[in-house]
């Protein structure tokens, strides 16, 4: 272990700065950091792990070798001692289950009073190989559904449990397996349930019943609140079909257009101040520049991985679904750069190998969030709707419908509706791709 430097300036061992200290490890053997009785840091965290996390026989349960050795093998020792340490936190209710004789099982984190603690620790046992991946945004609603219906009235329950089991519930599912269910699904999911139970409590104070309510009745409740209310839709239309109400309705609101309040010079100059500004952190600036060039939404920007980005022929490519789109030089360092710093404050996650994010969050093998991300850049001063529907509109200008919506990976619809928005009509351009395509298979 070099201890010193000598005349030189050069760094040098204990015996060349003439000191007699043994700096070896008792244990190991190694020159490692000296922590206690002779034993180096490293050695103390792996005999913690092997102490704290037994079950009742005094056994080391076979099924978390991955997870210990992880940990042991960890960039920093002492945050593997911090850790283990603690007493709220993931490992501290891992000690709990296995000392509780309880298997280590999805189930089980469920179950389990602290969530924080529960979320933290799944995500390591996941990463390290010990459960299985699951949809998490979707596998949570079950047991929030149920921890739910345990507060409403009783007469309530069977109505409630119908509804969010048969429909919402069922619906999650579907979309699902379609596509991505995202924070903001499991969010939507949620809210109809709670404002279904929201509007029951209130026919309760009204002495009205589900089956008595009329549309004045709905009509009065829904303008008495804000905009969430308009998801007790869904409720009744469900009940209506089964014969708990009448046929109600909640009248739909016309959508206004998107605030488009961002001027393109007001874009450019924030887009150069991020491409610029070295003050502002690397991922920020990054996830800031892809917002504002292509539009693209914050949950697909959190969920990039370096894999996005491929290079060819000395130039970047940023790759959107199957579409694989140019970076401007300027932008293409930024990545490069963010790529370079990119680090997990996980344990596990920098023990073990996993996919590599580019905007990597706090949980084990997880990127960030995207609630995390957008919070970033509004410190910065980015306003996220108004910065992405500014994109979208310029991009809107200059591409048809077909192009943008490639380019972008959105779906043509949404892209429609941009176009329109820009007030551009591109029938001529569709019709004169289709003209093409059909000239081509006719040769």
């Amino acid at each position: 272990m070099l201890v010193a430097a000598d005349f030189r300036g050069r760094d040098v061992c204990g015996p060349c700065a003439g000191t007699t200290i043994d700096y070896t490890c008792r244990t190991c053997g190694q020159a490692e950091e000296r922590y206690r009785h002779g034993e180096c840091v490293r050695c103390v965290a792996r005999s913690k792990l092997e102490d704290q996390f037994r079950r009742p026989d005094g056994s080391v349960p076979a099924e978390l070798t991955p997870l210990l050795a992880a940990l042991a093998a960890a960039h920093r020792p002492r945050s593997v001692l911090a850790w283990v340490e603690r007493g709220d936190g993931s490992a501290a209710l891992l000690r709990d289950l296995l000392r509780s004789g309880c298997a280590i099982t999805h189930e089980a984190l469920d179950a389990a009073t602290r969530q924080q603690a529960a979320a933290a620790l799944r995500e390591m046992l996941v990463h390290a190989g010990v459960l299985p991946r699951r949809d998490e945004q979707l596998e949570r609603l079950a047991p929030w559904l149920s921890r739910t219906l345990s507060t409403a009235p009783a007469h309530h329950r069977q109505v409630l449990r119908a509804y969010g089991n048969w429909s919402v519930l069922r619906r999650a599912r579907l979309r699902a397996d379609r596509t991505r269910f995202t924070a903001a699904s499991a969010r939507n999911a949620r809210l109809k349930v709670s404002t279904a139970l929201t509007f029951l409590r209130w026919l309760d104070t009204t002495d009205l019943t589900l089956k008595r309510a009329r549309q004045a009745h709905v009509d009065t409740w829904i303008e008495d609140g804000g905009l969430n209310r308009r998801l007790l839709g869904g409720f009744l239309t469900w009940a209506s079909r089964r014969g708990l109400a009448q046929k109600l309705s909640v009248a739909a609101i016309t959508p206004s257009g998107p605030d488009l309040s961002m001027t393109e010079d007001q874009r450019w100059a924030l887009l150069d101040r991020l491409l610029h500004d070295t003050t502002i952190s690397v991922d920020v600036r990054t996830a800031a520049s892809l917002l504002l060039i292509y539009g693209l939404p914050v949950t697909f920007i959190a969920t990039l991985t370096t894999d996005n980005v491929t290079t060819s022929s000395g130039k970047h490519f940023l790759q959107v679904k199957e579409h694989r789109t140019q970076l401007p030089p300027a932008v293409a360092a930024l990545i490069t750069q963010a790529a370079s710093a990119a680090r997990t404050s996980s344990l596990v996650g920098r023990a073990v190998p996993g996919t590599p994010w580019l905007f990597p969050g706090r949980l084990a093998g997880r990127p960030i969030s995207a609630a995390a991300l957008c919070q970033r850049l509004r410190q910065h001063g980015i306003r996220i709707r108004r910065a992405r529907n500014s994109a979208l509109i310029s991009l809107a200008e200059d591409l048809p419908a077909p192009v943008l919506s490639k380019i972008l990976g959105i779906s043509i619809t949404a892209a429609i509706r941009w176009t329109r928005y820009a007030r551009r009509d591109w029938l001529g351009f569709v019709g004169e791709r289709a003209a093409s395509a059909a000239s081509r298979s006719q040769r």
